[in-house]
């Protein structure tokens, strides 16, 4: 097992595949099994997605000694390689690491003290998609706040990074696009109506969707393109905030009050830009980009 526990220690690992019966006799003459491997995980990584893969799992009560050893998922692997069992073991691993970030975010949740109640007691291996849903939206709106408090989390950064929950922001591509293109992917990104974009433009709602679909460049103004061009100005200034966080910037265009202890606070401070800017129209994106500018 010494060379099992020091890649544990040395390496980071969200799945540990094992066979129950490794039929291998140690210098000192120990046999060494699957059962030392789950005591191991159970006692030292209990975040570890485990997963038994061997031919000794048709055995009930083998099966059972390894689920009460802590192993998450059992399959049992066929004498002859058989395409059935390798996709179940497959299935079983990927499960198994969907439920070792589902563990990973929840302890650090709980930490921080922003785990859902209803999760907080959740001890099965089977994860539903709204169960997960709920955690990732407040994994989320947490990592959120640390921005807004300027105190990053960057454990919970890297958590969502690596399971694939935040997206990155791809500058080469972006700049290639064009305007009406990269205008409708920053709306899209803070979640704008078409009935928000039609008060922020003042344009009707019909122009707003098209805008936001971001298919091709309407016929509008020339001055509803100015105002679009404002919006787009303002909305990489948030994207900034958001450190070119995506998932990040529905937090920034919404919050109130960030700027409270500055000695130049920007008018849309007591609302929230979004807001603002939807009852201020056109005067306020030009204000909002004033200050943007000089500030």
């Amino acid at each position: 097992m010494s060379q099992f526990t020091s890649a544990l220690q040395t390496s980071e690992y969200h799945v540990a595949s094992i066979d129950w019966e490794l039929e291998r006799t140690g210098d000192e003459g120990v046999d060494e099994d699957g059962t030392d491997a789950l005591s191991i995980l159970r006692d030292d990584y209990p975040t570890i997605g485990k997963v038994v893969y061997s031919v000794h799992m048709g055995d009930l009560r083998v099966h059972r000694e390894a689920k009460f050893l802590g192993a998450d998922y059992v399959v049992e692997k066929q004498a002859v390689s058989d395409e059935h069992s390798d996709e179940q073991y497959v299935e079983a691993v990927l499960r198994a690491a969907r439920l070792n970030f589902f563990r990973r975010v929840s302890e650090h949740l709980r930490r921080i003290g922003r785990l859902p109640e209803e999760l907080a007691e959740h001890d099965s291996v089977e994860l539903s998609d709204e169960q997960e849903r709920k955690l990732y939206s407040e994994a989320l709106d947490a990592l959120t706040t640390s921005f807004l408090m300027g105190e990053e989390d960057e454990v919970l950064m890297n958590l969502l990074k690596k399971r694939g929950m935040l997206r990155e922001f791809d500058s080469p591509r972006y700049v290639s696009l064009p305007f009406h293109a990269k205008l409708a992917e920053l709306l899209g990104y803070v979640r704008v109506t078409p009935e928000q974009l039609s008060q922020i433009l003042r344009i009707d709602p019909d122009t707003a969707e098209r805008l936001l679909n971001g298919e091709e460049e309407p016929p509008t103004s020339e001055e509803t393109k100015q105002h679009c061009y404002w919006l787009a100005s303002i909305l990489g200034f948030v994207l900034r905030l958001s450190d070119d966080n995506p998932d990040l910037m529905p937090g920034f265009w919404t919050v109130k009050y960030l700027y409270r202890k500055s000695r130049y606070v920007p008018p849309w401070d007591s609302q929230g830009l979004c807001d603002y800017l939807i009852d201020s129209g056109p005067p306020g994106l030009a204000e909002s980009l004033y200050w943007i500018r000089r500030y």
